[in-house]
C-alpha cells in the first residue's frame, strides 16, 4: 500500500506483538495506482471516499483503543483529530512526514491544513519524519509538547539488495519523495556534472514502484535514483487492544 516504510513497519511491529490495528486511508487515484499492499496479516486496511462514509466506524474504533495516531498531508485530517480528542483514547499521537514541508506552511500562511488552528498543544506525541532543529520548531511555532523523530526506514522482509543495473550506475544520488522545492537539487547536479566532468551524475524520476526502486538499489558505484510519487499517502492509523 502506499505508505511510507516507517508507517507500514510501526502497523506490521504493533500486530506483531499483539495489537489490533485498523488503518483508516483516503482512497486517491495517485496513490490508488502505486498501492502494493491491499491485504495485510498484520492490520485492518479501511480505504474510504469521504470521511462521513467512516466516521461512525473510526469513533467505535477510537472508542476501544489505546492509542491513536493522525497523519500530515491527510485530507480529513483535522476532522480526524476533533474526533479523537473527542475521545477517551489515552494516547494522541501526530506523526509528521515531511516537517520542513509542515512549517514552511506555516511561515508562509500562519496555518497548515492538516493540522488544527489550536497547533499540536494537546498530542501527547508529535512524530517527525525529520530530526535537528525541526523538531524544536515543532515546539516553538506549532506548540507541541513532546517530540521525537521516526525516521523513514526500509522494510528488509520485502526489499533487499539484487544484482547491480548498469543503467543506475553513477557517483551521486538521492533518494527522496517529491516536492517542488526539492528540484533544485537537480541545479545542483547540473553545476557539480560542469565543475566535476568525471562524476556521472544520473537524475531518474521514479514513480513510487517497489520493484524499479529495488532495482535501483545496488551497482557499482552510487545510485540516483528520484522517488517523485507527490505527497505522502492520507491515513489514520488507529490501534486497540
Amino acid at each position: 500500500m502506499a505508505m511510507p516504510p516507517s508507517g507500514a513497519g510501526l502497523c506490521r511491529a504493533s500486530g506483531e506483538i499483539g495489537h489490533s490495528v485498523t488503518f483508516f486511508e483516503k482512497d486517491v487515484s495517485y496513490y490508488r495506482t502505486h498501492r502494493d499492499l491491499l491485504n495485510p496479516e498484520q492490520y485492518e486496511l479501511c480505504l474510504y471516499s469521504d470521511w462521513n462514509d467512516v466516521e461512525s466506524d473510526a469513533r467505535q474504533q477510537l472508542a476501544n483503543a489505546d492509542c491513536a495516531i493522525v497523519t500530515s498531508y491527510c485530507p480529513d485530517a483535522r476532522a480526524a483529530t476533533e474526533l479523537m480528542l473527542d475521545s477517551k483514547v489515552r494516547l494522541r499521537l501526530f506523526y509528521d512526514l515531511d516537517t520542513p514541508v509542515t512549517l514552511k506552511a506555516f511561515h508562509e500562511h500562519a496555518q497548515v491544513p492538516y493540522i488544527p488552528p489550536f497547533g499540536l498543544e494537546p498530542f501527547d506525541l508529535v512524530l517527525s519524519y525529520t530530526g535537528g532543529r525541526a523538531l524544536g520548531e515543532l515546539k516553538v511555532h506549532l506548540g507541541a509538547r513532546r517530540v521525537a523523530p521516526l525516521y523513514g526506514c526500509v522494510n528488509t522482509s520485502c526489499h533487499r539488495r539484487v544484482p547491480p543495473t548498469p543503467h543506475y550506475t553513477c557517483d551521486f544520488s538521492y533518494l527522496g519523495t517529491y516536492a517542488l522545492d526539492r528540484q533544485k537539487l537537480r541545479q545542483l547536479q547540473a553545476v557539480t556534472s560542469r565543475k566535476v566532468p568525471a562524476l556521472t551524475l544520473r537524475a531518474r524520476s521514479l514513480a513510487y514502484n517497489p520493484t524499479a526502486i529495488q532495482q535501483a538499489h545496488q551497482s557499482a558505484h552510487t545510485r540516483v535514483y528520484h522517488q517523485a510519487n507527490g505527497n505522502p499517502p492520507s491515513r489514520i492509523p488507529v490501534l486497540r487492544p
